[in-house]
């Protein structure tokens, strides 16, 4: 998986990982302003907001699907 200039944790893996164990998922990923990269796991239906408050208090963009692949 290319990730791009932004790689993910190696713990967001067991987060895309299929399991019995949760509902049906989706992980969405945020970039803020100061280059934090948030990835967030919503329920499968839920609406996803296109802006995430970052851990730093700055406001974080959602990342489109095609980019962050």
């Amino acid at each position: 998986m290319d990730d791009g200039p932004h790689p993910l944790p190696a713990e967001f893996d067991r987060l895309r990982a299929p399991s019995s164990a949760y509902a049906p998922r989706q992980v969405v990923t945020y970039l803020c302003t100061r280059e934090h990269v948030i990835s967030v796991p919503f329920a499968a239906e839920a609406e996803v907001p296109e802006v995430w408050d970052c851990r730093c208090g700055q406001p974080a963009t959602r990342v489109a699907a095609a980019d962050a692949s």
